[in-house]
C-alpha cells in the first residue's frame, strides 16, 4: 500500500548543522522525530538551522510563506518564537516552557539535575559541579542549588561551569 502523505512538518534547531553531526542528542531527537512523522503519515519535508535566521530572506520566506508544521528544538529569542508562532502550528521540545501559545514537550531538568546531584552523592561523591549558566537560573540551575542546598553541601565556584552551547538569546 502506498503511503500517501498528509502534510509536511518542518524542523528548525537552535544550533549549527555542524552542531547537529556531532552531537548525539540533537541527531537521536531528529531521527525520532522522523520517524514517528512517518509512522502518522508526515514527512520531515525540511531543517533549518539558527544561522538561517540570520539571513532576513529566511525570516521573510517563514513571514510570508508560513508552513503548517514546525518542531522547535531549542530555544531561540522570543521576537523569533513570536514571528514563528503567526504562520505555523509549533510544537516546541527544549529544557524550558516557554511564553508562546504552542505545543511542549519539555526535559524536566529540575527534577533531573536533583537526582544526579542525589545520586553521585549517595555515591559518596561531595564536590558535585554543574556545567551551565548560573546568570540565567534555568530549571536546571536552581534544580542544582536547591538539591545541594537540601544535602548541606556548599556549591564551590571552583566546580561551576559556564554553559558555552550556542544561544540566541
Amino acid at each position: 500500500q502506498e503511503l500517501t502523505v498528509k502534510n509536511p512538518v518542518y524542523c528548525l534547531i537552535a544550533c549549527s548543522a555542524e552542531e547537529v553531526k556531532d552531537d548525539t542528542f540533537y541527531t537521536q531527537i531528529l531521527s525520532a522525530i522522523e520517524r514517528e512523522a512517518y509512522n502518522n503519515n508526515y514527512a520531515l519535508a525540511y531543517t533549518f538551522f539558527a544561522r538561517d535566521l540570520e539571513d532576513p530572506a529566511t525570516v521573510r520566506q517563514f513571514q510570508e510563506h508560513p508552513k503548517d508544521n514546525l518542531i522547535v528544538i531549542g530555544r531561540f529569542k522570543p521576537a523569533i518564537m513570536k514571528i514563528l508562532s503567526k504562520g505555523f502550528k509549533i510544537v516546541y521540545t527544549g529544557l524550558n516552557e516557554l511564553d508562546i501559545n504552542c505545543d511542549q514537550v519539555l526535559c524536566d531538568g529540575y527534577t533531573g539535575i536533583m537526582e544526579a546531584v542525589q545520586y553521585f552523592y549517595d555515591l559518596g561523591h561531595r564536590r558535585i559541579g554543574l556545567i551551565g549558566n548560573q546568570a540565567n537560573r534555568e530549571a536546571r540551575c536552581r534544580g542544582y542549588f536547591n538539591q545541594m542546598k537540601e544535602l548541606g553541601l556548599a556549591a564551590d565556584p571552583c566546580n561551576l561551569a559556564p554553559d558555552t552551547t550556542l544561544s540566541l538569546e
